[in-house]
């Protein structure tokens, strides 16, 4: 497992970009899995900064491989819950027609992770997102 703090601004995007993208390949993950967990963890670090700017404090990244999925952990300090499964699933009932411009995020992770939880602990936010891996995307470096 690694771990590691951004600052919580867009412009800490790229090293969170980096962070991951590096792991997956060092797993030697399939281009689809490096994907779905990217887009993942970019959507979540950009609401997080969209939707709660006065807060100053890092946010925390957890990236583990097992032998059967990734597992991203997102750790985000806060005296205001925010429950992102809740609002996936707000935005899985509504129709295409339906999603307010910039909706999209939480509908587009729980499409490509295959699980995704939430708690509120300690005044943090906590979402963790698994992707579950089938032989294939992986190379032989999966720990």
């Amino acid at each position: 497992m690694i771990e590691q703090e951004f600052e919580r601004n867009l412009a800490s995007l790229t090293g969170v970009f980096d962070f991951v993208t590096h792991f997956m390949a060092v797993r030697g993950a399939s281009t689809e899995v490096a994907y779905a967990v990217s887009l993942a963890v970019e959507e979540l670090f950009t609401n997080t900064v969209k939707y709660a700017p006065s807060n100053n404090l890092p946010v925390r990244l957890t990236l583990d491989a097992q032998e059967d999925k990734i597992v991203v952990c997102f750790f985000d300090p806060s005296l205001k819950p925010f429950d992102v499964v809740h609002g996936m699933n707000r935005s899985q009932a509504c129709g295409p027609d339906e999603f307010r411009p910039g909706g999209l995020g939480l509908f587009l992770i729980g499409k490509v992770m295959d699980e995704v939880c939430y708690e509120y602990r300690d005044n943090t936010n906590i979402t963790t997102m698994l992707k579950y891996l089938e032989p294939e995307d992986v190379g032989n470096h999966l720990e």
